[in-house]
């Protein structure tokens, strides 16, 4: 069984184990109260571990696990690099900025954050952002938007979507990496990119206390 909130992944059961994943405390605790009697266990991150023990779930019933793509290894640039050029990063020793952000509203004040942001970064370091969607089908439309507000020295859009391995070397292409999306985050610390993390769930938090 699987259960949906809104934008929240929230518990699946399966062969006796609830399998917790991201969302809301009251959510979680709601939908793993209802269906707690089919499960022997309930599996999650760090931080869905202390989710669960704070809604009362005993410590012998969580099993925690980690997320599948903190396995990946550390890949060579070289594929980034040819991507990069392609879309108009000039590469001639200028910072370049990698921005993985996730937002559906292009009016909205984070947007118009991530703008003045890229602006004063491009005024103080003369540095290139850019705009990485993630999640190419929800995050493309507000990233090629912020893209298009900025001069193509100050921010490009990578505007096609990418294999993981192509992504992971991307991320390793960038001086900085300004995430909202996890994957993300962990991308840039298998690769050994500085990342700055925007926290808007308990899952990126848990991984951003834990490096």
């Amino acid at each position: 069984m699987y259960v949906d909130h809104i934008d929240v992944y929230i518990l699946q059961v399966l062969d006796g184990i609830i399998m917790l994943g991201a969302g809301d405390a009251d959510v979680v605790e709601l939908v793993f109260h209802r269906f707690a009697h089919h499960a022997d266990k309930g599996v999650g991150g760090t931080g869905q571990a202390a989710l669960l023990a704070e809604i009362g779930v005993p410590a012998e019933r969580v099993v925690i696990t980690a997320d599948p793509v903190i396995r990946m290894k550390k890949t060579d640039r070289a594929v980034g690099e040819t991507i990069l050029r392609r879309a108009g990063v000039t590469q001639d020793g200028r910072p370049v900025v990698g921005w993985a952000i996730r937002e559906r509203n292009r009016d909205s004040r984070f947007v118009a954050e991530v703008l003045r942001s890229i602006r004063w970064l491009k005024e103080t370091y003369n540095a290139q952002s850019v705009l990485i969607p993630f999640h190419y089908e929800e995050d493309g439309e507000v990233c090629r938007h912020i893209a298009s507000q900025l001069p193509d020295d100050t921010a490009v859009c990578l505007d096609e979507k990418y294999l993981s391995e192509d992504m992971l070397s991307i991320i390793g292409c960038m001086d900085l990496l300004v995430g909202v999306r996890l994957h993300s985050l962990i991308y840039a610390a298998i690769m050994g990119v500085p990342l700055i993390g925007i926290s808007y769930d308990p899952k990126c938090t848990a991984f951003l206390n834990s490096v």
